[in-house]
Order: C-alpha cells, then sequence, then structure tokens
C-alpha cells in the first residue's frame, strides 16, 4: 500500500499500522516551533499560521508567517 504525506512533522511509526501517524493531529514548524493546523503562533514580530491545507517544500511543513507591524512605535511623519 502506497502511504500519501503525513499531514505533521512528528508522525510516528506504529509496528501494527502501515502508514505513518500524527499523535498530535496536522501541525507543522515555524522554526522549531510545533504549531497545530489552523491555529496562529505570534512570535512578537511575525503571526505565523499552520495552514490547513499543506504545501511541501524542500523543509518540510512550514507555517506561513506575516509581520506584525507596532504602530504605537513607528516614527512620526513631519
Amino acid at each position: 500500500m502506497d502511504c500519501f504525506f503525513s499531514p505533521c512533522v512528528d508522525a510516528v511509526h506504529k509496528p501494527d499500522v502501515c502508514c505513518p501517524v500524527c499523535p498530535n493531529g496536522p501541525n507543522c514548524y515555524h522554526g522549531k516551533t510545533k504549531i497545530p493546523a489552523g491555529k496562529d503562533y505570534n512570535d512578537g514580530q511575525q503571526i505565523c499560521r499552520c495552514p490547513d491545507h499543506f504545501h511541501f517544500g524542500s523543509g518540510g511543513q512550514q507555517a506561513v508567517c506575516r509581520v506584525v507591524l507596532d504602530l504605537t512605535t513607528a516614527p512620526a511623519h513631519v
């Protein structure tokens, strides 16, 4: 039987199951932080979301991030 991709970064192989399983559900990485699928993670500089549908690259499942702008510390325009 062929196994499709694993929707997690911490898949394990159980002796009684052919394909790897995800004990913590679908998830992905932002750096070394594991994020559950569909959840946001704020590292103080950017907000990252583990997508519900995964896109694979050479680094495996990666979170999609956007920069957080802190407008309270932005310089005033003259």
